[in-house]
């Protein structure tokens, strides 16, 4: 991971955290400080348990005043770090504690197109999250305090650790079913597989001649994770994608073929899963 474009102390108002307050307030500063590390140490822990450490030559703390929560929905998420050129070859890890004040702290990630990569907002004084990359870009680090008694003191860390490189798949080539024969694969999704850009999960894909004319009734299922199942066409524009429309948490599409051509179908699963899947495709009369 590069280092961060900017760290936050409790004076900086351009990032949106507010001042100290009164002397009497910042005479306590210490105090409220200790408090939010003593609440932060739990999840260092836990962290270390995991595997993760704080990179070296580097920030890997942060902190400073949040304003009071009251949890009426409106409440701001604060930009509190940029990190700059993130490795896509670990895993990261961010959390974040408040004070005694706190009662509700929320944190999010939000990548370099605005998009939400991972957020806790339980009701807690402290947040984790953790995300990997699917490729080196940058992220902004936000916390919001939803519900506090008063103003608080946030402060938070920044782990990694390495993860195995991402396997670049071959393509799978199927036969097309006929409608005599439904093809049947049997396939396994791992966390090292090439990530589905956009379900951002790792996927694997198959490539399949279709005919014009024909239904075709694509099947995802798996025992050991909820599937999610998408249909492309040969120029990767999504025809179809489907959750749970199979029996369980499994995946169906019923597809009705306008060209004939070579389709993509990409095999995922929907919250990151891993493990044995079986792929179906038929051909309906």
């Amino acid at each position: 991971m590069k280092r961060f474009k900017f760290f936050v102390v409790a004076a900086v108002v351009a990032c949106g955290l507010i001042q100290g307050g009164p002397v009497a307030a910042q005479a306590s500063l210490a105090t409220y400080s200790k408090e939010a590390m003593d609440n932060l140490v739990g999840l260092l822990k836990k962290a270390a348990t995991d595997g993760y450490t704080m990179e070296p030559n580097g920030t890997s703390i942060f902190g400073g005043w949040l304003p009071k929560g009251s949890r009426q929905r409106n409440e701001v998420w604060i930009p509190v770090l940029k990190l700059l050129n993130v490795d896509p070859n670990k895993s990261h890890r961010v959390i974040a504690a408040g004070d005694l004040d706190t009662k509700d702290l929320d944190l999010r990630i939000v990548d370099s197109d605005g998009k939400v990569v991972a957020v806790d907002d339980t009701v807690l004084r402290d947040a984790e999250v953790t995300f990997r990359p699917t490729r080196r870009q940058d992220y902004t680090i936000q916390v919001r305090i939803y519900d506090s008694t008063d103003k608080c003191i946030c402060i938070g860390a920044i782990l990694s650790k390495a993860e195995p490189a991402r396997i670049v798949n071959m393509p799978i080539l199927i036969p097309a079913p006929t409608q005599d024969d439904p093809v049947v694969i049997q396939g396994s999704l791992q966390n090292t597989d090439a990530i589905d850009l956009v379900r951002k999960r790792p996927a694997k894909v198959h490539f399949i001649e279709l005919k014009a004319g024909n239904r075709y009734v694509i099947d995802l299922t798996s025992n050991t994770f909820d599937t999610y199942l998408r249909l492309e066409n040969g120029n990767r524009t999504q025809l179809a994608s489907d959750d749970d429309s199979g029996i369980g948490l499994n995946s169906r599409i019923i597809f009705d073929c306008q060209a004939d051509g070579l389709y993509r179908i990409i095999a995922t699963s929907y919250g990151g899963g891993q493990g044995g899947y079986t792929l179906q495709v038929a051909n309906q009369p």
